[in-house]
């Protein structure tokens, strides 16, 4: 059984495909965002697929950001193992919790 972890779904080659996340503390509260970089990361098993790439905040004060991975980072079906980057203005880092982006094969018609 695995561990219950938050999940993203997107689709193989789904270049274009935005996913939304909200960021929260430990205590479940949103992340204020304003002046900080994020950034994220995932592999799928050893393999890094997305980079420490940047993230877009939407709306700073609720924790709301985006990322829009590319077809050639999606380019396997599979749970990649992801986690998003905060640094403020100083350099100091945190991390949130660790999710799964869940990367499926799109269902196709005979």
């Amino acid at each position: 059984m695995r561990e219950s972890r938050q999940e993203a779904v997107t689709y193989v080659g789904a270049d274009g495909r935005t996913l939304e996340f909200t960021a929260k503390d430990s205590g479940g509260n949103a992340y204020d965002l304003t002046d900080l970089d994020i950034s994220i990361s995932a592999k799928l098993g050893a393999t890094v697929k997305i980079d420490n790439s940047d993230c877009t905040v939407v709306l700073a004060a609720s924790g709301t950001f985006t990322y829009t991975p590319t077809s050639a980072e999606i380019d396997e079906s599979g749970e990649y193992d992801a986690q998003v980057r905060l640094e403020n203005q100083s350099g100091e880092v945190d991390y949130l919790e660790r999710f799964i982006i869940d990367v499926r094969n799109p269902i196709t018609g005979s």
